[in-house]
Order: structure tokens, then sequence, then C-alpha cells
């Protein structure tokens, strides 16, 4: 990289050099200037051959100043791009440990490379300090001979102690970071789960242990605050300090004798130096910010890489693994071991096993996903995987089965028709002429949609081996028989296929089966052959005749598919609906527009930011901005009388007494002392003044969101929000404050320095309101085009954030489908065209502020021309012009700089003002009615609930036009079990978030225990609800934190109880930790996180449990398990359950069937199976004569 950007670096060097250089011209004019207006004998002529020099100098130094910060802007994006890339090919090619979770990624890939970036210009800025300090000593040399040499002494002593105070930086800097990676981790838990978290009534909680952590974080910021400001506290006033001292050394060394210009010299030496010194502080703190920033991801990068140690089998062998042992993590207490297995090409394989017991591992081996300790693993082929957890990613359907292959028309559709895809397309596409879009984790679509829609996407690859995870855990029956009959008996007969699965009913089908218990093969080889060979695949058979019944084979497969009463089933395609969905087949797809604010940012942000402060920090901030420029008004005005009075002696031939030249020049140090002290305490409001806001507008905006309905989640992309939290918090918390005070500051200096003008004549300050003028149009459009230019920026940066969700959700896919090169290209593709939005944006700053500046240029060479005129006599000249004139020659060396520092305080002020923006547009969203009761009322509600639910009339969807629910009418008594089956995509699960009120009711009631459940408070009505879903998942935190987020007074007693119910005592006992092990997603896997939720609603008193297809990734002794614990632990609640699994629902109270929405059949499941033409019937049926018939004696 330092290649890379070598000959950038010797051209910024070089223009920041030419820049100091030519800074120095109006010093040096100085003495020559003050003669010009001290002696009228000087030729007229001369003064305005320093005009042309001091106006050349000006407008020379600003064009090679901003040409050096083009420079630093350009080098600093080429950096954010080159890390951000190496972040995320880094990410595509790591070894997964426990260290390398989606947080701490994400904060690699977004906010550590914007810090490199966004700081850099002032990192580069600091090299123009030393130069200016070597450049002025040895100018005032000249002048104070070797007592210029105390400066540069003084600042040389205090070198060591900036440098500690920004080693105390970087030390708090990363504890801080620490810090924030814990609350990012819970806050992207939060947002990435929240219809799971307001499901369960758990986002008080998590807010609870999310407020703690950042109330640890607000108490690094404020000493983190405090350091920075000591550090710019120590930039801002000893350069006076130092001239101070070096003055009055000088007067006490020399017997108090001085000329005018040498004082006016120290003077514009103490302006010019400020600011560079002021950088030189801030490079520092930079230098150790980056490092810090440099360290982290150098760490990352050196992470160990996955081992690819798949290698080429022979021709006839697919796959072959050969005394294999494979481990994730050595702290991992389960393992792979012993393995040995070869499946030649086109064999059909079935992993079975019980949860846990290595399915998921063993198919991730032949990704080379999980390290391997021993052995020897082959494959022959390309390789197609569904992970056992589909992913779907923000696009259209067509996008997520493509997955960037040329679209083939004929066999898309084919695809389509044997995932039974079909009339989920005609449903997408019902009164909607915009193509369909998937929310970003499939939020808008079912479980059993994104199944279906993930073995799509496998088979359109057309790939020679297919490892199929538990592939139709979420499918109901028909389409189970339906996707096993046209994707593994056809499409993929002539292929390589493995099947990961829970349940033995299609195990004959295959050429072979692979028995898996605790990480071991106790067996393989065919049915019949394990049938007669292998206990503990006997053991599994019994279990499943126990269950569900042996199904026999049916030779007359097509006639006993489910005649659905409603609507048959027409498998040939809506071609209408297709048609909408692939008409542009060569075309890109569109995005629809992101609603924007356009113009400047509203005054009530800045008022909504402002509010946000501490009143009385602000009031000591304020008055301490303001006093150092009091003190240096007066200053200069001392100075100006002191000059005076010199002059009038001096013109009288005669010297000034030696107490009055004590007198003056004590007073006068007196003044800059002043001005030295009133900036010490500077520190403190600063340190407390950013982190106060920054706390307030967090508790806000994260109260807001746990309360936001779901409809706001339905349609904002999940990287958007989690980019908000992550970036525009990391600009709030580290930059806006600063870049506030810097305004102040500046406005502070600029206004003493305007001020000190106008003392000369009132003319100076008529020639400023022109000069200002145009300076506020030029503002005006520069912050309209500078605020429309943000707002692109923060799109483009929100895809590059959802190309990385979508990246750390697929991982395991990506490796499978070799796309890690298509991957990149798409990240590279998303990096640029964020760093095109950001080059413009700088760009623009950039020559805005050298219009600024030049402006300003404009403004002092007026001021000279003026003096210059009054000199000569064209312009009336004011009692004393000569004496002001000098003390103003000296103010004009730091006027441009205060004007140019100013505006750059502004416009970046304006930029980093649209995170603030974006996070109050977020108040208007709509939010839930989270009316707060008493907790005694609460708890009396819920402990007094029979569990009675009425349907009255009941319709519920995302919009009257496309209702999913439909004039729902039924009743379940309390203390009732009623299981609810349908098709995939019915409405099943949509029962559930009705009674969870997600969305608001189109019409109709519903009713629990006689009382409408909108008219009560919603907390209630979730806390009378016990849910586990078919996407169960772990909050980061621990196993305790995870069994009771509610934090209810639950001892560890009762949990152990809860987890030895669910067969998980064993399991646990054996982790590091215990209850207090950091779960994670490799913690536990999908099925023991659905045992795992069991046994936290066993630990509820909720009234009413609710199970979203809890069985769905569990083998048949854990479904058992579960059977046996909901009829046990839940029998005095009322229980209602959507399963696919018609065994388990058979001795339920009453069967409820769905059918696009509707009721179709309501009542015991005796009655149903009774009912010949009846729905459920034909779907009993449906499973085969034996489980048929085994299902029915279960009912009757």
């Amino acid at each position: 990289m330092n290649q890379h950007f070598s000959f950038s670096y010797v051209l910024l060097l070089l223009y920041l050099f030419l820049f100091t250089f030519f800074c120095f011209v109006l010093p040096v004019l100085i003495p020559p200037l003050m003669n010009y207006f001290l002696y009228p004998d000087i030729e007229a002529s001369l003064g305005y051959i320093y005009i042309v020099a001091i106006g050349v100098s000006l407008v020379l130094s600003t064009l090679f100043f901003y040409k050096s910060q083009w420079i630093s802007v350009k080098i600093g994006l080429q950096m954010r791009s080159i890390l951000m890339y190496q972040v995320y090919q880094k990410l595509l090619r790591i070894k997964v440990t426990r260290q390398t979770n989606a947080g701490t990624i994400t904060n690699l890939f977004l906010s550590e490379p914007f810090v490199i970036y966004d700081k850099f210009p002032f990192l580069t800025m600091g090299y123009s300090g030393p130069l200016y300090i070597i450049g002025s000593t040895v100018y005032l040399y000249f002048y104070y001979g070797l007592f210029a040499l105390i400066p540069f002494v003084i600042l040389f002593i205090v070198a060591p102690a900036t440098y500690l105070l920004s080693r105390q930086l970087q030390t708090l800097t990363v504890k801080t970071q620490i810090i924030t990676s814990k609350r990012l981790k819970l806050v992207t838990d939060l947002v990435k789960w929240i219809r799971i978290i307001k499901s369960n009534v758990w986002q008080n909680s998590i807010l609870e242990q999310v407020f703690k952590i950042r109330q640890k974080e607000v108490v690094n910021f404020i000493y983190l605050f405090l350091f920075r400001g000591l550090i710019s506290t120590i930039g801002l006033l000893l350069p006076t300090l130092c001239s101070v001292i070096m003055i009055l050394s000088y007067f006490i060394g020399v017997k108090w004798t001085v000329d005018p210009p040498g004082l006016i010299i120290a003077f514009a030496m103490v302006n010019i130096v400020r600011y560079p010194y002021l950088w030189f502080c801030y490079s520092i703190m930079q230098f150790k910010q980056n490092s810090i920033v440099l360290l982290k991801i150098q760490e990352f990068l050196m992470l160990p890489e996955k081992e690819n140690y798949v290698k080429k089998a022979n021709n006839d062998v697919a796959i072959s693994i050969k005394n294999g042992t494979f481990q994730w993590d050595p702290s991992d207490e389960f393992i792979l071991s012993n393995i040995n297995l070869r499946i030649k090409t086109g064999q059909t394989v079935m992993l079975i096993g019980t949860v846990g017991c290595g399915k998921t591992s063993l198919l991730l081996t032949l990704l080379s996903e999980i390290p391997m300790l021993d052995g020897r693993v082959k494959v022959n082929g390309r390789i197609a995987y569904v992970s056992q957890k589909p992913w779907v990613f923000s696009g259209s359907i067509r996008e997520n089965i493509l997955l960037g292959e040329k679209y083939n028309k004929k066999w898309y559709e084919k695809v389509i028709t044997a995932v039974d895809l079909w009339r989920d397309i005609n449903d997408f596409w019902k009164g909607d002429d915009q193509e369909f879009k998937i929310l970003e984790g499939g939020e808008n679509i079912s479980g059993g949609q994104k199944q279906r829609i993930a073995l799509a996407r496998a088979l359109y690859a057309n790939k020679d081996i297919y490892l199929l995870d538990d592939p139709t855990s979420a499918l109901d029956p028909r389409v189970v028989k339906h996707v096993f009959h046209n994707v593994i008996q056809k499409i993929l007969k002539k292929k390589t296929v493995i099947i990961a699965t829970n349940t033995i009913k299609y195990a004959k089908f295959a050429s072979s089966i692979i028995c898996l218990d605790q990480g071991k093969i106790p067996g393989q080889g065919s049915f019949n052959y394990l049938l007669l060979s292998s206990s503990y695949f006997q053991s599994l058979v019994l279990n499943y005749i126990e269950t569900e019944g042996a199904e026999e084979e049916d030779k007359e497969n097509t006639t006993n598919q489910v005649q659905d009463k409603v609507q048959k089933p027409n498998h040939s395609f809506d071609m209408n609906a297709l048609k909408k969905l692939n008409d542009k087949e060569q075309e890109e797809p569109e995005d629809k527009p992101v609603t924007q604010v356009r113009g400047l940012v509203a005054g009530k942000v800045w008022l909504y930011y402002l509010k946000s402060m501490s009143f009385w920090v602000t009031i000591l901030l304020l008055t301490l901005v303001i006093a150092p420029g009091i003190f240096r008004l007066l200053s200069v005005r001392w100075l100006s009388q002191w000059f005076h009075a010199l002059t009038l002696y001096t013109n009288n031939g005669e010297e000034m007494p030696v107490a009055e030249r004590e007198y003056w020049a004590l007073s006068y140090s007196g003044w800059l002392l002043g001005d030295v002290v009133s900036i010490v305490p500077l520190a403190i409001p600063i340190a407390l003044w950013g982190p106060s806001a920054s706390e307030v507008i967090f508790q806000k905006l994260l109260r807001k969101l746990s309360k936001a309905r779901m409809s706001f989640y339905d349609s904002t992309p999940i990287g958007q929000i989690i980019s908000t939290l992550v970036d525009d918090f990391t600009v709030i918390d580290y930059f806006l404050s600063f870049s506030f005070i810097n305004i102040m500051t500046r406005f502070a200096s600029f206004l003493t320095s305007l001020i000190s003008v106008s003392f000369v004549s009132w003319v100076l300050f008529v020639v400023f309101l022109p000069i200002l003028l145009l300076f506020g149009v030029v503002q005006l459009y520069y912050r309209r085009c500078n605020v429309e230019l943000q707002r692109l920026e923060s799109n483009s940066r929100s895809h590059a954030s959802q190309h990385l969700s979508s990246t750390l959700a697929g991982l395991q896919s990506i490796h499978a489908y070799n796309l890690i090169d298509r991957f990149l290209v798409s990240c590279r593709e998303a990096i640029d065209y964020n760093s095109v939005d950001k080059y413009a944006l700088k760009y623009l700053g950039s020559f805005y502020s050298l219009l600024v500046d030049l402006i300003a240029a404009i403004y002092v060479t007026i001021i000279y021309l003026v003096f210059v005129l009054m000199r000569n006599g064209y312009i009336p000249a004011p009692e004393g012009f000569t004496v002001y004139a000098g003390v103003v020659i000296s103010t004009l060396c730091g006027i441009m700089q205060n004007l140019s520092v100013l505006n750059q305080a502004i416009t970046n002020t304006e930029t980093l003002m649209n995170s603030v923006e974006r996070i109050h547009n977020l108040r208007d969203i709509p939010t839930e009615n989270l009316d707060t009761v008493a907790i005694s009322e609460k708890d009396s509600f819920i402990e007094n609930c029979k569990g009675e639910i009425k349907f009255n009339n009941f319709s519920y969807g995302y919009s009257k036009e496309k209702p999913i629910l439909k004039k729902l009418s039924i009743s379940i008594p309390p203390k009732s079990k009623v299981a609810i089956v349908g098709r995939t995509g019915a409405g099943k699960s949509s029962i559930f978030q009705a009674l969870l009120q997600m969305y608001e009711p189109l019409d109709g009631t519903l009713e629990i225990d006689g009382t409408d459940i909108a008219t009560l408070p919603l907390e209630s009505v979730r806390r009378c609800f016990g849910l586990i879903t078919q996407q169960s998942v772990t909050l980061n935190g621990t196993l305790r934190f995870n069994m009771n987020p509610l934090g209810l007074e639950v001892t560890d007693e009762q949990i152990w109880a809860a987890l030895a119910a669910v067969g998980l005592k064993t399991y646990v006992s054996g982790l590091d930790g215990k209850l207090d092990v950091k779960c994670d997603e490799r913690t536990f896997t999908l099925g023991q996180c659905q045992l795992l939720s069991l046994a936290r609603a066993s630990l509820y008193k909720a009234p009413i449990l609710l199970l979203d297809e809890p069985t769905a990734n569990v083998d048949l002794d854990t479904d058992a398990t579960i059977q046996l614990i909901v009829r046990q632990t839940f029998k005095s609640r009322t229980v209602i359950t959507v399963s696919h699994r018609l065994a388990t629902i058979m001795d339920y109270d009453k069967i409820l069937v769905l059918h696009d929405g509707r009721m179709v059949e309501f009542d015991t499941p005796a009655a149903l199976i009774s009912k010949k033409d009846g729905v459920f019937y034909q779907m009993v049926q449906a499973t085969g004569p034996t489980t048929s018939n085994y299902l029915t004696k279960l009912a009757l």
C-alpha cells in the first residue's frame, strides 16, 4: 500500500511545503508595510506592489493548500476502499470461529475504514505544523535573537505530554470500541430478530441490557473526549503562551526595549502558528486512532483462512471420506470422528439421526467448512447446497433463483414447477403490476416459500452433487410429496444427492442410508440392510412406526394426490403472472426509488440535536468559547494603545520610561494570559456536551425502533437500519459534537478578527458586507448540492451494508456454489458506487472551500488596498490610523485561517448532520400502541386469563386489497389443544401474527376471554402467549439470559429442570461455563434451539402456547419428546399448533384447516377424518395406506 501511494505522498508533501512557504509571505512583509505606513516619505507606488505580492501569495497558498487536501482525500478514499475490500475478501475465505461474529465484521467493514478516510486529511494537515514552527522560529530569530528559541523549546518540552495524552487516548479508544462492539451485537440482534422479540415481549429486557452497556460506553466517551479536549486545549493555548513567555523574556533580557514591528511580528506569528500547531496535535490523535483501526483490521486479516482440504475423487466415486475427524473449534465438545463413507456417482443418500448427531456438520465437511483434524475427503463434481436455514436475499424471486447465472426461460419454468412455486407466484402478483421483491431475510414470505426458493436455486444451478440439509422441514405433506417426486425422483434422478433429514419416511427410496449418532456413523447401507443389521436404525424405524406409521409404496402415486375442495390445483403456469416476473429477460432489475427528503437539512433537525444537549453544559461551553475572544480583543485594543504611546515618544525623539514600559508590557501579557487561562477549562464541557446528546438521541431512537410496527420493518431493509445504528452513531458519537465546537471556537476567533479590523474604520466593515453576501450565496448553492449528494452517498452505503448482510447470511452457500469471485465483483461494485458518491461529495466540498478562501483572500487584499488608499489620502483616515493599521496587519495573518477553518467546520457539520436527519426522520415511523399499565394490573390480567379465543368475522393482512386471513370466525375454548393445517402460504402462521397483533386487523374482532384484544395494552396481550416459532434463535448473551430474557424471578434450579425436561441438560453440562456460556449461532443446532425455546416457554406462566412448526428441525425422538412435554407441562393451558406432521396433532381437541386465508374445516380429528369428502380426510389419505390407517386409529 505504501508503494501504491508513494508518488501521491511526495506530491502531497510538496504542495504542503509550497502552501507553508507562501503563508509566510505576509508576515515577512510586515516590517516594510509598517515602515510604509509610519513614514510618509516612502514612495506611494510601493504600497501597490505590496498589495499585489500579498494577493498573489494568498491565492497561491490557497491553491496549494486545497491541492494537498484533495490529494489526501483521494488517498484516504482509496485506502478506505482497499480496506473494505480486503475485509470482505477475508470474510469469504476466513476460518469461522466464535471470534468472527457478524457484529465485529460489520464494524470492520463499515465503521473502521470510514475513520481512516474521514480523518486522513487532518493527519496530513499535521505535517505543516513542524514546518510552521521551524519557519516562524527562524524568522523571529532576526528580531528576538536566541529568545526566538523559547517557543520551540517549550513546544519540544510539551510534545512528550501530548504524546502521553495520545497514548492514553489510544487505550481509552480500544476500551470504548470493545464496549461498542458488545452494544452493536445486541442492537443487531434486536433488529434482526425483531419479530420474535416483539412476540415474546423481550424488547424491554434487551433494551435494558443495551442501555447498561451504553452507559458504560458513554462514560468512556466522556473520558475519551476529555483527553481529546485536553489535547485540543494545548493546541489552542500553547502558541499564545509561548509568545507571551518569549516577549516577556526578551523585555527582561534587553531591558524592556522593543520596536513596534517586532511586537507585531510576534503577534502575527501567534496567529499563523496557532492552527497549524492545533492540526499537529490533531494529527497525533488521528495517528493513534488510525493505528488502532489498522491494528484491528490487521488482526482480522491475519486470522487463519478456511482450508480447502477436499480433493478430487475418482471418476466413479462422487464422494469419499476416509478416517475423517472434524471439529469446529478446540473449545467445542462436539466432534465428528472416524468418518468413513463412499458414495458413487448418481446415488441418492440420506443422512439420518437424532438432533445434534452431526448431519449438518457432515454436509459442511464436504464444503471444507469445518476444520479437518485427520483423514481425507474427496469429491468429484460441482456442488449445489441447500442449507437447513434457507438463504434468501433482498431482491426478486428470479434474482434469488438465478444467483447471477444466465437466464434460461424453459429451464427456469421447469424448476419452478418442480418445487411447486407456481401458485405462490400467482399470489404474489394479484393486483400488482410491479416486480415482487423479497425483503432482506425473507421477512415477507413464509418459511416454506423460502425453502422452495433455495431448492429452486440449487436445481437451476444444474450441478453434479446436491447437498440438501432438511429441505422439506417447513413444507406441508402434499408439497413434500410433490417435491420429492418431481425433484428427487425426476430432475435429480441421475445426480448425486445427499439429504440430511430427521425423518425416515422416504428413506426406502434412497440408494444408501448413513446413520449418525453423536458424531459417529453406527451404520450405513441400504434400507433393508440396516433394518436387519443396525439396532440404531431399527430404533429409529420403530419410533417412526409408533409416531407416524410406516408408509407402504403407493403404486398409484399420481391418483392419490390431495383433492383441494376449495380450488383444484392446476399445475400449468399462470403465464401472465410468470410473464410479469420474467418478461424482461435481458434487463437488469430496477429498484424502486428510495424516498428522500430533499433540500437542506431542516432547521428542526438542527434544533432536535441542540435540544438533546444539556442546557447548563451548553451555557458553560458558550461562556468558555466567548471568553478567549474577549481577552484577545482586549489585548488587541491594549496593544494599539501601547503602540500609540510608543509612537508619541518616538515622534518627539524621546524614550519611553522603564516604569511605563513595564506597565504596558505586563498589562498586555496579562490580557494574553487571560486568553490562555480561559481556554484551560474548555476541555470539561467538551467532554460532557457531545456524549450527553448522543445518549439522549440513542435512547430515543432505540425505544422508537422497539415500538415500531412490523410494517416499518417489512418496508425498510434491515441493512439500512443497522447502518443507521452503526455508521450514523459513529458520526454522532465521535465527530459531530467536535464539529459543532469547531464552529463555535472558529466563529469566535473570526468575529474577534473582524471587530479588530473595524477598529480602524467603519469603511472596512462596510467592505465586508458584499463579501459576506457573496459568501452566503455561494454557501447556499453548495449546501443544497452537498445535502443531496450526502443522501445519495447514504443510499449507496446502505447498499454496501445490505450486500455484507446477505453475504454473512449465505456464506456457506456462496462457498458451495463457488461464487466467491462473483460476490467479490459485486462487493467491489458496491464499494465503487459508494466511493463515486463520496468522491463527488468531497470534490464539491473542496471546490466550495476553495471559492470561500479565494473570497476571503480578495477581502484581505481589499483591506490592504483601503489601508494604502488611506495612507495616500484617497480615503479619510481616522486618528491614529498608522497604529491601528499595524495591529490589523498582524490580525489579518490569522483571519484567513479563521475563515477557512470556520468554513470547513460549517460544511463538515452540515454533512455530518445528515446522520441526525436520518435518525430524526425515524421519529415519524408508525408505532404500536404500547399503553403502559401498572405491573400488578398486568400480572392480574395474565393470571386471570383462561385462554379462550374467538375470531369474529376477522380479516387480517398487510393491506385491505390483499388480506391474508379472510372473514375468519372460530371459537377456541380455554385449555383446549387446537392444530392448524394447510398448504404452505395458506395463512397458518398469520393467525399467530394476528393473535400477537403484529399488524392492525382489517375487519372484525379477536377476543381473549370475551375482551377485544384491540382494547387491551399490547404488552399485556403478548405476555398471555408463549411462542415457539419455526425459526428459533439464540440472542447474544449467556445461556442464562437466553433462558430468561424477561428477567423474571427464575432460579438456576428451575432452569436446569427445564433443560432436563427437553433433554438438553447433559449437553449444557458439558459446555464451558454451563449456564454462563456465551451463546452464538454455533452453540446450538437449529433443532436444539427449538428445544431451548420449549424449555424457555415452560418457565413462563403464559396461559396460551403458540407452536409454529416446533418440530420442523428435530428428529422423531425429539418430536415425541416435545409432544410429551406439551401434553404434560402445558396441559392446563390453551395450545395452538401449526404442524405439517399429522401424527403429532391427531389427539388434539380440534383441527383447523385453512386454504388461502379462509377456514375450510374446523372440528375434532375424529369428525374430520370421518368426513370422506373433506379436505383433511384427503390430506390423511395422501400420506399412504398404512400411515393413513395409523392416523385414523389415532383420531378415533
